[in-house]
């Protein structure tokens, strides 16, 4: 079996040149540095076995056929000045499950997301050439926020109106923190053999969607959604520093003492993370269930004033 292989472009380069990768079978993960601005045509053309990929904000042009058939290509985490996706660019990606799509682009090639079946394209909401483009296509389109949401501020996104056979959905801002959050998480378990940190991992995905489903029956919304913004501004990126940090040693291959220290550190502060994430959700349903007791208060007022009452059926 041919043996895989994670390549780091060297900082200072300004592109990656025409069909640099081409037909590398053996690539199976790319560190761009923030000195790139252009992939060019073919760049990562048929890289088979290629799964993830961080187009850094340098990055503004993405030329024609450049991860053209890279069939297990499944998350793209996409510049957020990006301004031109060639032809083709993503054609055959048929396991890209997901696509943030910014409002710098200003312009997307033919064929750019043909034959992605698994894909969903979020823009924002003031996004119209991808969103004219994926009706076009039909391509399902995710509205999303208009700014990038680890700099957006607190908002809830007003409800719009869409065609009932459409399917364009629009999502609050924290719902979006979440789920890039996750998808760093995704991209990151690809660089941890630790069975005890990706368990960790998991509990914390799986509280996260928790937590999403409570937002999603949350009358309260905007009320809730301000309390969960703070915790995710606040946390977020401080964990995706130290995750950042793990990926660059395990990148470097680097296994100096003081590296693997470092690492080891970083899996053993997971468990105090995870506890956090799982204190937030206890919050989140201990106002629910409060809600609920005021709701039996209430009912029991309601029944004793009628005279249906002589004891309390409520108590235990």
């Amino acid at each position: 079996m041919e043996k895989m292989e994670i390549i780091t472009i060297p900082d200072g380069e300004k592109k990656i040149k025409k069909s640099a990768f081409r037909w590398r079978r053996s690539l199976y993960g790319i560190i761009i540095p923030e000195s790139v601005v252009t992939i060019e045509k073919n760049a990562f053309y048929e890289c088979y076995n290629l799964q993830n990929i961080i187009i850094p904000d340098s990055v503004t042009n993405i030329e024609k056929y450049a991860f053209y058939g890279c069939k297990k290509l499944q998350t793209v985490t996409m510049s957020q000045n990006i301004e031109n996706i060639g032809d083709y660019t993503f054609y055959g990606c048929k396991n890209l499950t997901g696509i943030y799509l910014p409002e710098s682009l200003t312009s997307i090639g033919n064929y750019a997301f043909s034959w992605c079946k698994k894909i969903t394209v979020s823009c924002p909401d003031t996004q119209k050439l991808v969103e004219a483009y994926c009706k076009k296509n039909k391509i399902k389109l995710e509205l999303r926020p208009k700014i990038p949401m680890q700099y957006a501020e607190t908002e809830i996104i007003p409800k719009t109106e869409i065609a009932a056979d459409s399917e364009i959905t629009v999502i609050s801002d924290i719902e979006v923190k979440i789920n890039e959050f996750t998808d760093e998480i995704n991209l990151f378990v690809n660089f941890v053999n630790d069975a005890a940190f990706l368990g960790e991992l998991a509990e914390i995905k799986n509280i996260l969607e928790k937590i999403v489903i409570s937002l999603k029956e949350e009358k309260d919304i905007e009320n809730r959604s301000e309390k969960l913004n703070h915790f995710a501004d606040y946390y977020f990126p401080a964990i995706k520093k130290i995750l950042n940090a793990y990926r660059q040693i395990e990148n470097q291959n680097i296994k100096v003492g003081s590296a693997l220290e470092t690492k080891q550190k970083i899996a053993d502060s997971f468990p105090f993370i995870k506890k956090a994430f799982e204190k937030e959700l206890e919050y989140i349903y201990k106002n629910k269930m409060l809600d609920v007791t005021t709701d039996i208060d209430v009912l029991e007022s309601m029944f004793a004033k009628d005279g249906l009452l002589d004891t309390n059926p409520f108590e235990l």
